[in-house]
């Protein structure tokens, strides 16, 4: 998970609107819809909460489906805000995708466009006249999905979509904050049970591989509701529906934790 050290409280609105350009800022509006899902995931590192991700992905027969959310992060002592939407189009083919943060080194926001056999992903840095941005252009064959590691979100546009076949199991995971793409794979679901409060609940699990990023998806009646990195220590559950989080079967913890490039 790639992460940046955050300062204060990033307030996306004018961030945004100092940084990008009018035509991305328009683009970037988001419209009503049927709400597909919306709920609240809380990402622990070894244990200890680090942030947490209010998120809503609706969809319109015309305009797509636009994810949006807001994360609350604590990490080392300081405390941040961000903010990011996802547009698809309504075969959930990625269209564009913006985060609005602040760094030690100032504001930054990320935008990827994508289009026709590839992606284009921008960060700008700073902000005024000391504004700097870094600029990469990837050509992509199949599928594309944009999965930003900084929000669990996108893993819930993922799976809808491998769900929906709208994507193949194999496709291409544009990482925005780095700039640059991955080859993953999704397999399952199979059965497991998991342990609320003491007690078996039978759920299923996704394995799903980036680069050499391997993750454990779980879902219950076709919702995600929890993903481990077990190698990074990494786990976030669905805090609206299990408040208290809930405990994942030895099996599922050890599929997300081997070597990164094994099998």
């Amino acid at each position: 998970m790639v992460r940046w050290l955050i300062l204060g409280v990033a307030v996306v609105g004018i961030l945004v609107a100092a940084l990008l350009p009018t035509k991305v800022q328009q683009e970037a509006e988001p419209s009503s819809g049927d709400v597909v899902d919306a709920g609240v995931f809380v990402l622990l590192e070894a244990g200890v909460p680090i942030l947490e991700e209010e998120f809503e992905l609706v969809s319109s027969p015309t305009k797509g489906y636009i994810l949006i959310s807001e994360a609350r992060l604590a990490y080392e002592g300081e405390e941040a805000t961000l903010g990011q939407q996802y547009h698809l189009d309504p075969d959930l083919v990625p269209q564009f995708y913006q985060m609005a943060l602040a760094t030690p080194l100032g504001p930054r926001i990320l935008t990827a466009t994508a289009r026709p056999g590839g992606i284009d992903m921008d960060l700008w840095i700073g902000g005024g006249e000391s504004t700097e941005q870094v600029s990469e252009s990837v050509d992509v064959e199949g599928d594309l999905m944009v999965i930003d590691n900084n929000v669990i979100s996108h893993f819930v546009v993922a799976l809808l979509a491998a769900r929906l076949e709208a994507i193949d199991r194999e496709f291409t995971a544009a990482v925005p904050q780095a700039l640059l793409v991955r080859p993953a794979r999704l397999e399952g679901p199979n059965a497991i049970e998991i342990l609320v409060n003491g007690e078996p609940l039978a759920a299923r699990r996704y394995d799903l591989r980036i680069g050499e990023t391997r993750a454990a998806i779980v879902t219950l009646d076709g919702r995600m509701i929890g993903l481990e990195i077990a190698a990074d220590d990494l786990f976030a559950y669905r805090a609206d529906t299990f408040p208290n989080g809930f405990v994942l079967p030895e099996e599922v913890q050890e599929s997300s934790s081997g070597a990164p490039g094994s099998p």
